[in-house]
């Protein structure tokens, strides 16, 4: 089996993204940082933010060279919807039974 040598061999960079988009930016400028001949392509997948300022600098980074794919509906996001949302139920179940049993008092 041949293998090329390290500075022959191209390179994806693949960064995950879920707002935080300060860190996003700053994920990118370490990028530049080191970019050579050898980055074949940065790509950026959303795993659907909600955050207004990482939407506008994703969809600001369409426009450039960078390839981004947005995960409209993922398993992580169903998963915090789902736990989101059985939380609340609790609480709310949690605090109709304290308020009924001080009233009852």
């Amino acid at each position: 089996m041949m293998t090329a040598p390290i500075a022959e061999g191209k390179v994806s960079i693949v960064i995950p993204c879920f707002n935080q988009g300060a860190m996003l930016r700053e994920a990118l400028a370490s990028v530049e940082q080191v970019r050579n001949a050898n980055l074949l392509e940065v790509i950026i997948v959303d795993d659907g933010s909600s955050e207004a300022e990482t939407r506008k600098i994703l969809s600001e980074l369409e426009q450039t060279n960078y390839r981004v794919v947005r995960k409209i509906f993922s398993f992580l996001v169903l998963w915090r919807r789902i736990i989101g949302s059985r939380c609340k139920r609790w609480l709310k179940s949690k605090l109709n039974s304290s308020v009924q049993s001080q009233a009852c008092k």
